[in-house]
């Protein structure tokens, strides 16, 4: 679609949601509040030293006290522009249209009197994008730092650190800032600088590497864990800001999608196959001791549910929830860090249970299984 066609869709439903509102108040909550979602690109959590991995993926995080990493988390989409908007809205994971009639949590969090800002390193609009800039512009501010987008070196994730900072040096009561990450995206090897180019032989040199190339696997996989060395860098650097500041603070962070890396005999790299690597994300959660204090039922709830099956779906209402923000139709069923949680069906962009699907033997694609039955 030209950029132009994609601008009028964009504006198009951007007016349709000018009326919509969540009716959003937070509770009492005393001092100065700083929440940070971390939006992460193609993350597999099998691949997380914080997740039993064999290799130092997370030295930095492995350090870090509070830490919550959710090891069970799912996204029913395996494409950026679709997943993201599910992860921020009430929308359905069986809902294929591009535009939701609803907003996002940013808008929630602005009802509510948060200072909102959207900083990213991908592109503002592109084929990969345009539902997203359509949320981002939600915000009070929006940043996009990556000229290049995904398709090139570009920046570093790295990027949105000295804003963060300058946004945590203001003086502002309560503030949310989603930070949008290049995070594994292939080319793995422009995802990270140099000197974490730890694991060798890497795509670090090679000339127009494809994904298509199964004689490039150890490359592939070395070069994907470099990344998550340099995700690991980047996540401890915004906790490490987090804990500077005077406040309330925490990050949850998840990815959008997981990856295929030509796994064990699979001749499949990259996403789109609609199989275990692709529904699987890491994810996490971060409190500062400040928050602890303040919400330990909200701590030990999130705790208690590490190797629960959670899905990006829970991100709109427990974000929510973890700000004590309240609106009329919150469902505290979906919230991670309510006692009212309950696992639900997990179910794909394509209609199946994940948690009751077969899989292939060799790349393990899900297979359709009747539907649950009502009980």
């Amino acid at each position: 679609m030209p950029i132009w066609q994609q601008r009028r869709a964009l504006n198009a439903a951007k007016e349709r949601l000018e009326d919509f509102r969540f009716h959003a108040r937070q509770e009492s909550v005393a001092g100065r509040e700083v929440h940070v979602l971390v939006i992460g690109e193609t993350g597999r959590p099998d691949r997380w030293q914080l997740n039993a991995y064999h290799r130092e993926t997370n030295p930095r995080l492995m350090t870090i006290e509070g830490l919550v990493s959710f090891r069970d988390a799912f996204s029913p989409w395996t494409s950026t522009r679709m997943s993201v908007p599910l992860l921020l809205t009430r929308k359905s994971p069986v809902d294929h249209k591009v535009f939701f009639p609803e907003r996002s949590l940013i808008s929630a969090f602005r009802e509510a009197g948060f200072r909102t800002y959207w900083l990213s390193t991908q592109s503002p609009l592109g084929p990969h994008d345009s539902s997203i800039a359509l949320h981002a512009a939600e915000a009070h501010e929006v940043r996009f730092l990556n000229p290049l987008g995904y398709q090139a070196g570009g920046v570093l994730d790295g990027a949105l650190l000295k804003p963060l900072a300058e946004i945590l040096a203001r003086d502002e009561q309560k503030v949310l800032v989603v930070l949008h990450t290049l995070g594994g995206h292939f080319n793995y090897a422009d995802r990270y600088p140099d000197e974490l180019d730890v694991f060798r032989p890497s795509l670090k040199g090679v000339r127009n590497p494809s994904l298509h190339q199964p004689a490039l696997k150890e490359e592939l996989n070395n070069s994907y864990d470099n990344s998550l060395l340099y995700l690991d860098f980047f996540l401890a650097e915004v906790i490490g800001y987090l804990s500077a500041v005077d406040a309330l603070t925490t990050l949850f962070y998840i990815a959008d999608h997981g990856e295929n890396l030509f796994d064990g005999e699979c001749d499949k790299a990259g996403h789109g196959r609609d199989n275990e690597y692709d529904f699987r994300v890491a994810a996490l959660w971060w409190p500062s001791a400040r928050y602890a204090e303040a919400f330990p039922e909200k701590v030990a709830a999130a705790r208690s549910r590490s190797d629960s099956p959670i899905a990006t779906s829970n991100v709109f209402h427990s974000l929510l929830d973890a700000a004590s923000i309240r609106y009329p139709d919150e469902d505290p069923a979906l919230s991670l860090f309510s006692p009212a949680w309950r696992p639900a069906a997990r179910i794909t962009q394509n209609g199946i249970d994940f948690d009751l699907a077969s899989r292939d033997p060799i790349c393990k694609k899900l297979l359709p299984t009747p539907p649950r039955s009502a009980s």
